[in-house]
């Protein structure tokens, strides 16, 4: 979940990311906001995207098109983690989501466009859209949203893009059991550029899998994962065996 760590790993294993800052708590002043947030657009131009960097579900995220905005989104988001980061803003941009079970062979799903009204897909947007009473109504966050499965607007080399850098990220960020990962494009050139990685319990990404070929129904998606779960202890408890033996032959 630490966003600029899962950057920094896979920008070197070839994967595109945006440039990022990472700012910590302990660099904020709230007295001199004005000339932090100076000292930042001198090294980022406007406009810039401002997210907290251990949090998920677009808490706390913003966009910054002037100085005083960038101020309020780095004190916002300082409220909710000590880590920030400050990236670019793609202005022309869409994302595609993309979720990849683990295996010998590990899996890809079917490929999500979400749909959104407004400049960003914000917490709003995926929770609390349409929940007058918050307290007797129940989200089922990116489940809920509109969006464009295997979307035939987009092209085949931009999704073939995107299924192999996710197949990759997997692999690099050593990932168990499911995730889903989301990718940022660029709309003017096409450049595909991975964003972050949403792991379990925080997104079973199950009406990707029901959209998958083959079909992946939900109840078969947890009875692969506790599967998988399985195998995974199992596999724990022969190494631990193997080496309980070995301590009791040497001792």
């Amino acid at each position: 979940m630490h966003k600029h760590n899962a950057k920094q790993i896979l920008s070197s294993l070839g994967i595109p990311v945006l440039p990022g800052i990472l700012l910590d708590q302990r660099e904020w002043n709230a007295e001199k906001a004005d000339e932090i947030a100076g000292d930042l657009i001198e090294k980022m131009a406007l406009p810039v995207m401002v997210k907290p960097c251990n949090l998920g579900s677009s808490i706390a995220v913003s966009s910054a098109h002037s100085l005083d905005q960038l101020m309020v989104s780095l004190a916002g988001a300082f409220v909710f983690d000590r880590e920030v980061i400050v990236e670019p803003f793609l202005q022309d941009m869409y994302e595609l989501n993309v979720s990849v079970l683990d295996g010998d062979l590990p899996r890809l799903s079917a490929i999500e466009r979400p749909r959104r009204e407004e400049e960003l897909l914000t917490f709003e947007q995926k929770y609390l859209k349409g929940n007058k009473k918050m307290s007797s109504s129940r989200s089922e966050g990116m489940a809920s949203l509109p969006r464009d499965l295997n979307p035939s607007d987009v092209p085949d080399s931009i999704l073939e893009q995107t299924r192999s850098y996710a197949l990759k990220a997997f692999r690099g960020l050593d990932c168990r059991g499911l995730v889903r990962f989301d990718f940022l494009i660029n709309a003017k050139d096409g450049s595909v550029y991975f964003n972050e990685v949403n792991p379990l319990p925080g997104s079973f990404s199950y009406y990707l899998w029901e959209a998958a070929e083959p079909k992946l129904p939900f109840t078969e998606l947890l009875a692969e994962l506790i599967r998988l779960a399985q195998e995974e202890k199992k596999a724990k408890q022969r190494v631990r065996r193997i080496m309980e033996r070995r301590l009791f032959k040497e001792g």
